[in-house]
């Protein structure tokens, strides 16, 4: 599929198609590195709905649709702490296009590969656009769907493999922002951080992103694991205390904890805060049967899709991000 064109994204079929391949960073267990670059592109092939599961608790403008963003909407999300794994605020970037060397400097890891950051679709910006001082701004061209022609992606490795680690980071969309049927956001994963519709076996990956779901903007974790449905992710909704949604032009703060199962039990958790508040708990999940991979990696990944064009936005939007944590506490 050409990058950013109009009607983008035919399925991927494995292989690394449309992604820019870099080196691992120095010092890198080689466990999950060929799969992970294997995975590049592969999310685009994900269909429509797949691999649902319940949860035990539970047009646009070239600015960005800045026009009633919300600063204070999100607070008691993630706050900058001393003993942070990591903390990217992007607020000592220059404002402009978002590289790659920056991505390494900022999250202390070079990404294996990337989608979007050669082609200009990842941005740091100032003024009203931003939560506050500078903040990340990613775009969705219109009539794509998919990540090799669309929004963002790229995994930076960890310092080592944790067994329980949380994340937060804040979120805001166009205030014309249009949900379409759904799109990625970034997670936690480990190993091969299996997508792109590889079931994981227990012995090589799993990952844990995020989706808005449906035109209304429904918050969901997306889970690769070995006992998924099928061979696609599944959902665990963000539903505890009724069904937690993205707002249009709003920042939100959304804080992910994974606990990593003992080999071949099933006691893995996923928990995640909207906000400050539980809003998904999901427990007994097995996502290995090994030691050899853990919590290895950030995923970050935003796109729209899906497989088809009708997950593709008729017109260009943006979403932006600010305040990434990475730690072994809480950060609600």
């Amino acid at each position: 599929m050409g990058g950013g064109s109009a009607g983008a994204a035919s399925a991927a079929s494995g292989g690394s198609a449309g992604a820019t391949t870099v080196n691992s960073h120095a010092g890198q267990a080689d466990t999950g590195v060929a799969g992970a670059q294997q995975q590049a592109g592969a999310a685009a092939t994900e269909p429509a709905g797949a691999g649902t599961s319940g949860s035990v608790a539970g047009g646009a403008s070239a600015s960005g649709g800045a026009t009633g963003a919300t600063a204070t909407a999100g607070a008691g999300g993630a706050q900058p702490v001393g003993d942070s794994i990591v903390n990217v605020t992007f607020d000592k970037l220059p404002l402009g296009k978002y590289s790659l060397a920056q991505v390494a400097s900022e999250w202390g890891g070079t990404p294996r590969w990337e989608n979007g950051l050669a082609d200009g679709r990842a941005d740091i910006v100032g003024g009203s656009d931003a939560y506050e001082g500078h903040s990340l701004r990613v775009t969705y061209p219109a009539n794509v769907f998919g990540p090799e022609g669309g929004g963002v992606q790229f995994i930076v490795p960890l310092p080592k493999s944790y067994s329980e680690l949380y994340c937060s980071y804040r979120v805001r969309f166009d205030a014309d922002f249009d949900f379409v049927k759904g799109g990625k956001l970034p997670g936690l994963s480990g190993g091969t951080s299996d997508t792109g519709g590889t079931k994981p076996n227990g012995t090589d990956g799993w990952s844990g992103r995020m989706m808005w779901r449906d035109a209304d903007g429904k918050a969901v974790q997306y889970v690769y694991y070995p006992d998924q449905a099928s061979d696609y992710a599944d959902d665990f909704p963000w539903t505890a205390n009724g069904q937690d949604r993205f707002g249009k032009g709003e920042w939100h703060t959304v804080e992910h904890h994974i606990v990593m199962n003992t080999p071949g039990n099933h006691d893995g958790l996923v928990e995640g805060y909207f906000d400050g508040k539980l809003a998904v708990q999901h427990g007994e999940l097995r996502f290995r049967d090994t030691l050899e991979f853990g919590i290895d990696d950030f995923y970050f990944s935003t796109f729209y899709g899906g497989s088809t064009q009708d997950w593709a936005p008729a017109a260009e939007h943006h979403a932006f991000f600010d305040d990434f944590v990475i730690a072994t506490h809480p950060l609600h």
